[in-house]
């Protein structure tokens, strides 16, 4: 500003405006080992104009001259949590006591994620169950997107949570290839962070080992037993089932096999156990040997079992 004096124009000094301070990344939420750059400006103020830059009451730097009116930039490296502090800059000129205070800023820290779980509530199943995945990672800043995978498929869309909050997915197990292999993924605003979980896969529940009854048609297995179909042994009342001859694997056709021929050895054995005094009076009544008998002693025998 010119002032007139004695006929003569004197420059006075313009005063300074609270500087302008920002970080050039724009966000304020910082992962661990991230750059960031500061710049601090006085738009208005006469020149030169020196600037400070401060975390808490910590000088960071030394003075910064500048004899434009373009920022001044420090650049600092977030090692660790006690670098989030509250920074400011300080702009002064040549008046006395023009020092002026940016307003402050203050970092957030992007926790990367951490590897997610891969949980559901039954590992054994049905052909036709809904059950249950659920995916979670313990740390992490929010939001954290899940993404659910089938071997390589994605088998749903991102799934945002807030906070320690798990996404789940339900899933409809229809054949033996909705049996797995189930994995899921974890990812936040922090670059080149994504965790992937543990793989899961599900197993059908074991059928039966008392089988009554096997009726095979060209298409489907009809089992009538003595247990419901599922793990282990019980007395439970009778059930009936159906279970495609596609769901059934080489192994367990063959293991259904030899039991069934067992069974049937198996009665034979009985059957001939009951009936040995049978066979044995056709014996010595001459009907199965083909003749008459002739001994007293053999009619005797003869007519006590006619009687």
């Amino acid at each position: 500003f010119c002032g007139w004096h004695a006929g003569k124009c004197f420059f006075s000094p313009e005063q300074l405006s609270n500087p302008e301070f920002e970080s050039l990344q724009k966000s304020l939420e910082v992962g661990i080992g991230q750059n960031v750059t500061l710049s601090c400006r006085s738009t208005n103020g006469s020149l030169p104009i020196n600037y400070t830059f401060f975390r808490g009451n910590q000088n960071l730097c030394p003075i910064i001259p500048k004899e434009d009116r373009k920022p001044a930039l420090f650049n600092l490296t977030i090692s660790s949590a006690s670098d989030l502090g509250e920074y400011k800059c300080k702009a002064v000129n040549g008046i006395a006591n023009s020092s002026k205070y940016s307003k402050s800023l203050n970092f957030t820290l992007l926790d990367p994620v951490s590897k997610p779980v891969l949980n559901t509530t039954t590992s054994q199943v049905k052909i036709g169950q809904n059950v249950n995945l659920s995916c979670y990672s313990e740390n992490g800043s929010s939001p954290i997107n899940y993404t659910f995978f089938k071997g390589r498929k994605n088998v749903s869309s991102r799934i945002p949570r807030q906070g320690k909050v798990a996404a789940v997915l339900n899933v409809i197990i229809n054949s033996r290839s909705d049996l797995g292999d189930y994995k899921c993924k974890a990812e936040n605003n922090i670059p080149n962070t994504t965790k992937y979980s543990n793989s899961l896969n599900f197993t059908l529940a074991g059928m039966c080992l008392s089988y009554l009854l096997l009726i095979a048609s060209d298409d489907e297995l009809l089992m009538i037993s003595a247990c419901p179909c599922k793990l282990g042994y019980g007395t439970q009342p009778r059930s009936y089932f159906y279970i495609g001859l596609a769901e059934l694997d080489f192994f367990i056709l063959l293991y259904i096999a030899c039991v069934c021929v067992c069974v049937y050895i198996y009665q034979q054995i009985i059957f001939m156990f009951i009936f040995k005094d049978f066979y044995l009076n056709f014996q010595l009544c001459g009907i199965m040997g083909g003749g008459e008998t002739t001994a007293e002693s053999d009619l005797k025998l003869c007519n006590y079992h006619r009687h």
